[in-house]
């Protein structure tokens, strides 16, 4: 995939702004292989006059798993206690991961749902040179997760001397890192 992200036939944007999408970064395992390896990911959403519905494609497509279900619920939950509304939501929002064809399990992409939903609400662009990783509860706090190495090198990987311009960069959840005594 990461060959196919170089010849520009997946898109990963790594430079400039774009309202309602995000790079999120990704590990990839499969059976039977045995090292996983990371790669970003486009996440992106969009909004519009709608019921309060939040469609998450990949679980419609029915490419999302259970856990990754549960991390888009909590993300929900969040927005929508931050928002306070007394009515229900007047928009509907739709997010998925663009040129994903295989299934999405886990939560640790729900960081970067939630920033690519609030800039799409809020119409504020995101800078496409910073990829982002991280689960949220639903107070909104960042949680850690794994794979960090896999999904360093992933984004790096992409960002070679023809796009590198010393601008890119990776945004992990600072729980991440354990101080021993």
């Amino acid at each position: 995939m990461q060959d196919e992200i170089l010849q520009e036939q997946i898109l990963i944007e790594t430079e400039g702004e774009c309202v309602g999408q995000i790079n999120a970064l990704s590990v990839i395992e499969f059976p039977g292989h045995p090292r996983a390896f990371g790669e970003p990911s486009r996440i992106s959403c969009v909004v519009h006059i709608g019921d309060g519905e939040f469609i998450d494609v990949e679980r419609k497509a029915e490419l999302g798993g259970n856990i990754h279900a549960k991390g888009m619920l909590i993300m929900q939950a969040f927005l929508m206690s931050e928002l306070e509304l007394e009515q229900q939501l007047p928009f509907t929002a739709s997010l998925t991961f663009e040129q994903s064809y295989s299934e999405v399990d886990g939560d640790s992409a729900s960081m970067a749902e939630l920033c690519a939903l609030i800039s799409a609400l809020a119409n504020v662009p995101i800078n496409q040179s910073i990829a982002i990783t991280g689960s949220v509860d639903q107070f909104g706090r960042v949680q850690p997760v794994g794979g960090l190495n896999e999904k360093i090198e992933g984004f790096f990987t992409i960002c070679q001397p023809a796009w590198f311009n010393r601008q890119q960069g990776v945004i992990i959840p600072a729980a991440t890192f354990v101080i021993s005594a």
